[in-house]
């Protein structure tokens, strides 16, 4: 009994570990949160959110985080970089209440593991009651994502989570409070200064936009600066494929790259540009454009299909010389040339066959009048003689002795 005891013990502890250990490994995906999760907040009273990041073992490039929240309920007054990554930028739009967070490396295929703070963000609160909440924005277009140093994203938008702020009422000591802070809002004003002259994705331009699978692509994204340099370009592709490039064209100039599309559908390429000051600019729908991929046809399909149109001109020639009489066949000239041939080889055939009926009608006649013609005698012979004749006359009488 204790042995029994002590194999269903060990059992059960085997069984709980590996269901611990795989719900751990499961649930494990890079992801970005905000941290805190709730919070509460008065009016006019200021409230940090961290955002925070975890790609464990993961080797990433970059982030973006695009938050969004209710400018009518919260204001945005700083944002810090977190140092997860060695060089950040952000942009802000007040009027469309969206923040963009953007970390990387500057150079190129660097990557980092672990976990960090990509940015840290300062909302005021605008209001005494209610609740709102801030979420990150992931979908298509400028969307929140992590990029391993291939350049593909490897976050999911599952794995992001939402903070809900609560409004407690209007206090006068916390409105005086902020007002030394309000000194820091003029260090806030020089990192949107930075938005207004962040750089300007100008237009996006590709050699062709439908074709047949594989199909290279020659995509050339041009964009300008007011007071910096282009000198970088991130390309989109659609297919979940993406390329960066580094090339500084001054403050306005275009860079180029090809791209192999070899799956069929329909993808939305698009491009932005970044200036020498680390800002992106955004994705205006004039750098997007839409390329259809096809499937390329059958080999034996173009094989069978070309030769049709040549065999349909060849016939028409040939029926041309044959019958010009028959000008009302000619739109089926197959059956045309078919008919002629028959009908002299039956008459051929009826001409060359003996007329046995004919010789059998001809016999029959004969022969009705050779016993008409017997008939005819036969009733001639039988007819009395005259009485002229010797023999009607009487005999002569005896002689006397």
């Amino acid at each position: 009994m204790k042995i029994k005891l002590a194999q269903a013990f060990v059992i059960f502890f085997l069984v709980g570990s590996g269901s611990t250990w795989g719900a751990q490994h499961a649930l494990a995906a890079p992801r970005l949160i905000l941290d805190p999760g709730s919070a509460t907040v008065a009016n006019g009273s200021t409230v940090q959110l961290k955002v925070t990041i975890d790609v464990e073992s993961a080797q990433v490039f970059g982030s973006d985080a695009i938050v969004s929240y209710p400018s009518s309920d919260v204001e945005v007054t700083g944002v810090a970089s977190g140092g997860f990554f060695t060089d950040f930028s952000y942009g802000n739009d007040a009027g469309a209440g969206k923040l963009e967070l953007h970390g990387f490396f500057s150079s190129l295929y660097t990557g980092k593991s672990g976990s960090g703070t990509l940015a840290t963000i300062s909302l005021k609160a605008k209001k005494d009651s209610g609740s709102t909440a801030i979420s990150f924005v992931c979908g298509s277009g400028a969307t929140t994502r992590i990029l391993n140093t291939n350049g593909t994203n490897i976050l999911s938008c599952s794995s992001l989570n939402q903070s809900t702020l609560s409004f407690t009422g209007t206090q006068t000591q916390p409105t005086n409070t902020p007002t030394p802070t309000v000194t820091p809002v003029p260090t806030a004003t020089s990192a949107p200064s930075n938005n207004n002259l962040n750089p300007v994705c100008e237009g996006l331009s590709v050699n062709r936009t439908n074709g047949i699978a594989p199909m290279t692509v020659t995509l050339t994204c041009t964009g300008s600066d007011a007071n910096n340099d282009v000198n970088f370009a991130e390309f989109s592709f659609g297919d979940n494929q993406e390329q960066h490039i580094e090339k500084n064209v001054g403050q306005k100039g275009s860079i180029s790259t090809n791209h192999t599309y070899t799956i069929t559908g329909s993808f939305i390429a698009s491009c932005r540009v970044r200036d020498n000051n680390a800002a992106f600019s955004s994705r205006p729908e004039t750098c997007k454009k839409t390329i259809t991929v096809s499937r390329a046809v059958p080999t034996a399909t173009r094989a069978i299909a070309s030769p049709t149109p040549t065999p349909i001109p060849t016939p028409t020639p040939t029926i041309g010389t044959q019958i010009v009489v028959l000008s009302t066949v000619t739109p089926t000239p197959e059956d045309v040339p078919l008919p002629p041939a028959p009908s002299p080889v039956v008459e051929q055939k009826k001409a060359a066959q003996f007329p046995w009926s004919s010789v059998l009608f001809g016999g029959l006649i004969l022969i009705g009048l050779y016993f008409v013609w017997m008939a005819i005698v036969r009733s001639k012979n039988q007819q009395p003689p005259p009485p002229n004749m010797p023999s009607d006359m009487p005999p002569p009488p005896p002689m006397s002795s």
